[in-house]
């Protein structure tokens, strides 16, 4: 989804997360913090993919705190807002995301595309776990006789984050190269975000 500039009346240009799905690839260069009528607010400077230009990426805390604890500055990201989690008593909800980090064009950090020259075996990266939306419980429907292992574990994650989620799931696993690698990916999330061992 390209992005939509926003021009602040501070004067800067900024990303901002509108709306579910939305996501971003760049390089992370730093924390920003500004105010906004008296209150401070957090930014992430980033460098976009494909045009190059610093971009001011709006951080709610929930991400600032991410970006701060589990990146380094230098590090190539690749960031959805993926739904809202629970709000307290008389709050807003806040904004939740997945974050992967990438390594080299179109491949998430601990996989490896295919080459001209067969690669040198690395020592096996864990694969991050997919977010945890929010839980909307799927009708039960009984697998099909002839059914695949990447098709069970996609029914399996779909009866834990429900139907309305799931695109966004899956569009999350099609950035994984090969079936061997999103089924890794489903089990990874299934056994860390729901207790399930596959």
């Amino acid at each position: 989804m390209p992005f939509v500039e926003r021009k602040s009346a501070g004067g800067g240009t900024f990303f901002k997360w509108d709306t579910i799905g939305k996501e971003f690839r760049g390089q992370y260069v730093r924390l920003g913090e500004g105010r906004y009528k008296d209150k401070p607010t957090y930014h992430a400077v980033m460098i976009q993919d494909g045009t190059g230009a610093e971009m001011k990426v709006t951080t709610p805390t929930v991400l600032a705190r991410r970006l701060r604890d589990e990146f380094q500055p230098g590090a190539r990201l690749h960031i959805v807002y993926t739904d809202n989690l629970p709000a307290q008593a008389g709050q807003t909800a806040a904004k939740n995301f997945w974050i992967a980090e990438w390594v080299n064009d179109g491949a998430p950090a601990g996989v490896t595309l295919p080459t001209q020259q067969p690669p040198v075996p690395a020592p096996p990266q864990p694969i991050p776990p997919l977010p945890v939306p929010l839980p909307v419980p799927a009708p039960f429907v009984p697998p099909p006789a002839n059914e695949t292992e990447y098709d069970r574990l996609k029914r399996m994650l779909a009866e834990k984050v429900g139907e309305t989620n799931m695109p966004l799931m899956v569009k999350m696993l099609e950035s994984y190269p090969s079936e061997t690698q999103r089924i890794e990916a489903i089990k990874v999330t299934l056994r860390t975000n729901y207790g399930v061992q596959v």
